[in-house]
């Protein structure tokens, strides 16, 4: 009886052992094999549907930002030449003119008349030395005679010439093309010399001057490039170049001053906007991917590539941004394909199926993106 009952006993651990086997969860190559252990977690792990990109190169620039006040290549404020009742006013605010166009008429009537009594007096000056001449030839008049009428007849020419300019006066002109401001008289109203009756902005070309730091001087040359940005005009940019750099560094701010020009065919830019600048030093051809296919851990920033069916970590190191792209400066190569959705709930090795429409060129096999 007692033979029986081991014999059953070992029949029973021999059984359990065989069962433990057959399972894998005794002892076995199973566990020994890491690659096998692998390949079993991730075909049981649920692929990740993903869209994919191919990281491309974009421009880059380096600049120096600045600020700076607009203003007009030439700005006056128009005043009147003479003083006098405002006649006529032919201009509005904003109208565009031109050199030498008459903006404002004041009254000319006794300049008128003044010039007429100056025509009369040197065509009766011009007879008297034309009689004067003539009777010296027949010895009849004097030099002194002739001398006194020729002065008179200076005297004429002199006074009509003052009197065509006084009668210029009466109109108040353009001095340059440009663009004329609110108007600050009404017809009928009295001026003097010193009252401003608009400006003058040539708009056509906006200066603009700004402070760039010392360390920078010998990288700053006339011709240069500048980009200008105004909150007027959100994603909108306005080029222009350097056309003078001050002969000085300010011991205060140890920087030294920029005046660029900008073309402002439009009129868009007005004098006295506050403008953003960026002062390109030079530009570099860099890998680029869109923002959002970014993340970050602590002061780790990374993304996933496509390699294979699996998506793989890369650690990156970025440089500028620039309208929603960002630099990759090291860590990636241009071609490789990047991950771009689904990155919440992705981790490294984990297996992805990637979307129609997912991206263009999209490897079926390894990217092969490695560091750039």
């Amino acid at each position: 009886m007692r033979t029986l009952i081991i014999a059953v006993i070992l029949a029973a651990v021999a059984g359990l052992g065989v069962a433990l086997l057959d399972s894998g969860t005794g002892p076995g190559p199973g566990l020994s094999d890491p690659a096998a252990a692998k390949a079993n977690g991730a075909a049981g792990r649920r692929a990740v549907s993903v869209r994919v990109l191919a990281a491309g190169t974009e421009t880059f620039r380096e600049a120096v930002e600045a600020v700076g006040s607009a203003r007009a290549r030439q700005s006056v404020e128009i005043v009147p030449l003479a003083a006098g009742r405002v006649e006529e006013i032919l201009f509005e605010a904003g109208d565009h003119v031109e050199a030498g166009q008459v903006l404002v008429r004041l009254d000319d009537r006794q300049q008128r008349a003044s010039l007429a009594e100056a025509r009369a007096s040197l065509t009766e000056a011009k007879s008297a030395y034309e009689r004067t001449k003539s009777l010296i030839e027949k010895k009849v008049a004097t030099q002194s005679a002739l001398d006194q009428a020729e002065a008179t007849l200076a005297r004429s020419e002199a006074a009509l010439e003052r009197a065509q300019s006084n009668l210029e006066d009466r109109s108040v002109r353009a001095p340059f093309a440009g663009v004329v401001g609110l108007r600050q008289i009404e017809v009928g109203s009295w001026i003097d010399t010193d009252r401003t009756i608009a400006t003058l902005d040539d708009l056509d070309t906006i200066e603009v001057e700004f402070a760039v730091p010392e360390i920078f001087l010998p990288r700053v040359a006339a011709g240069q490039e500048v980009v200008a940005r105004s909150s007027a005009f959100p994603g909108r940019s306005f080029i222009g170049e350097i056309t003078a750099i001050d002969s000085r560094v300010s011991p205060e701010s140890r920087a030294f001053t920029v005046r660029a020009s900008i073309p402002n065919e439009h009129h868009v830019l007005r004098a006295g906007m506050f403008l953003g600048i960026d002062l390109v030093l030079g530009e570099r051809h860099s890998v680029a991917v869109p923002e959002e296919t970014l993340l970050t851990s602590g002061s780790e920033t990374f993304l996933y590539l496509l390699e294979g069916a699996e998506a793989e970590k890369r650690t990156v190191t970025l440089g500028q941004r620039r309208d929603g792209m960002v630099e990759v400066v090291d860590g990636l190569a241009p071609g490789a394909t990047v991950i771009s959705s689904g990155l919440q709930t992705l981790t490294n090795g984990a297996p992805v199926r990637v979307l129609e429409g997912g991206g263009e060129d999209m490897p079926t096999a390894s990217s092969g993106g490695g560091a750039g």
